[in-house]
């Protein structure tokens, strides 16, 4: 797939929307998923701290049932400290983790994980503020893990990408742009490391002149994000990013295919979805022109795919693809288990409903597959 070829990609993309449009029924079917109602988050204290929510909680623990011994080791939920806002819930194990729960890298966690580590439903987890260390989490000792309850927004996600950590207490749109603002500056570092590791194996000019302008198009988008965040009563986040060295080509084909060719490639069709479905006219083409540059940068990854193939040795394009179909299952998961969005997402944010969404997964998964062969790529 050539530059040229984002044009196409773009009509595939509206395609796979019109199908969902006109017949959503039969995908859903096929995936399985289906809507459901998210249970609603517990109220907290704006102002308490961690250790005051946590006295408060044990307190209230031994005053509703003084006969019974305390679990030493039970998970402690709380809410409202200084550091985390409307979109935080956080569980503190005092003891570590529970056995068999493990980091899948950079201090996140799978989707099954999450619904075992969080009260209630969360979007995503991960271990919070001193609990992460360098993308790693402690062996021992306490663990705090924060539960996003606002959708997040998709982004080429670089290495060493650390948790966010700071306020948001805005509403869930005003949420949605913060962190898509956190996430759009972060993937300008990515495309930055992308772009020298590039330049590292002396990839074909055209690929690292097309990954600095991608760069370029992120800093545009982190900029409209955050006024869009403004305009809802949030300020973003700076992205914090531990440093990296250059990777293996094997290790830089498998960051390519999750991060773009899986995760920026569907984020792509979502924001297309997004710039023809949001009722807000200041929105339209903005969603618009980031679905655009979005498809441009999806086009990019699969170029990127195919070349890295060239140097990689069968086995490694074997490992490469398997990868990419393993991105797929756990993107599935994590729409699955996404629960019901209020009304002004669907209508402000023109997302899709979870029904829509899903149709959306089923068409794009297929396209996926038939793209992630060892032996064959998208033409």
């Amino acid at each position: 797939m050539t530059l040229r070829d984002s044009k196409r990609l773009g009509v595939l993309f509206r395609k796979m929307i019109l199908v969902t449009l006109v017949a959503p029924a039969a995908a859903i079917d096929a995936c399985g998923t289906r809507e459901a109602e998210a249970p609603a988050p517990d109220a907290g204290s704006a102002n308490s701290t961690t250790e005051d929510a946590i006295a408060a909680i044990s307190v209230d623990a031994e005053s509703s049932d003084a006969d019974a011994a305390p679990d030493p080791c039970a998970p402690v939920p709380y809410t409202g400290t200084d550091d985390a806002g409307t979109c935080t819930e956080l569980a503190y194990y005092p003891c570590g983790l529970p056995t068999g729960i493990v980091s899948r890298g950079n201090c996140y966690f799978s989707p099954t994980d999450c619904r075992s580590l969080c009260p209630g439903f969360s979007f995503n987890c991960h271990t919070w503020d001193d609990s992460c260390f360098d993308g790693s989490v402690p062996e021992s000792g306490p663990i705090t893990v924060d539960c996003v309850k606002c959708p997040n927004a998709a982004g080429r996600r670089p290495p060493g990408l650390r948790p966010l950590r700071g306020k948001i207490h805005a509403s869930s749109v005003g949420a949605y742009f913060a962190r898509a603002a956190h996430l759009e500056a972060a993937s300008v570092d990515a495309f930055e490391r992308l772009h020298d590791d590039l330049a590292f194996y002396r990839a074909p000019h055209d690929l690292r002149q097309r990954t600095r302008s991608a760069k370029e198009d992120e800093e545009r988008h982190a900029e409209e994000m955050s006024r869009l965040a403004a305009r809802f009563g949030e300020a973003p986040i700076r992205p914090r990013v531990s440093a990296t060295c250059h990777r293996d080509l094997e290790a830089l084909a498998v960051e390519n295919m999750v991060e773009g060719c899986i995760r920026e490639s569907f984020g792509a069709l979502v924001a297309t979805w997004q710039a023809e479905r949001t009722d807000d006219h200041e929105m339209t083409p903005i969603f618009a022109s980031i679905a655009e540059d979005e498809t441009v940068h999806a086009t990019l990854s699969w170029d990127i795919a195919a070349w890295l193939s060239t140097r990689l040795s069968t086995d490694a394009r074997a490992r490469v693809s398997e990868r990419g179909r393993a991105a797929l299952r756990e993107l599935q998961r994590e729409l699955e288990e996404s629960g019901a969005r209020p009304t002004d997402d669907i209508s402000i944010l023109g997302l899709p409903s979870l029904a829509q969404q899903a149709a959306l997964f089923f068409q794009f998964d297929h396209f996926a597959r038939a793209s992630l062969r060892p032996e064959e790529h998208v033409s």
